[in-house]
């Protein structure tokens, strides 16, 4: 990952994908024994084993509760970058998003969920537009 330019993996978790709500999603901020669950590009990821970095007034709690794939990118934490947009993203930005991603993928701390229902949605249009 570190280093290189492209991304080690082909391709993503082998696990069962479940759909994730926006609700299930935006509740998952570790607030009151609830879970910290991240998105990237749609996927979700369970970060409750590191509540010093993602819990609540952590370093990266902006970052949890919703799909920040912009601030990945960009590596922004203000509020305009804490979306799911990539649009005007450089290539080299798109490589470090999916840097993230490898990342939560392959770090034994952090749990694959699913994919963020919103993204299923998005695709589904894209795919219908073929």
């Amino acid at each position: 990952m570190i280093g290189n330019d492209e991304p080690l993996l082909q391709g993503f978790s082998d696990e069962i994908e479940e759909t994730v709500s926006n609700e299930e999603l935006m509740s998952a901020n570790g607030e009151n024994g609830a879970p910290i669950w991240l998105s990237i590009k749609g996927r979700v990821y369970d970060v409750s084993s590191s509540p010093n970095f993602y819990g609540p007034g952590r370093p990266y709690s902006k970052l949890v509760a919703k799909d920040a794939t912009r601030a990945f990118g960009l590596g922004c934490a203000a509020p305009h970058c804490l979306v799911s947009d990539i649009e005007g993203l450089s290539e080299r930005q798109l490589k470090e998003i999916d840097r993230w991603i490898e990342l939560y993928e392959t770090h034994d701390k952090y749990k694959f969920i699913g994919t963020l229902e919103s993204a299923n949605v998005v695709d589904e249009i894209l795919e219908s537009d073929t």
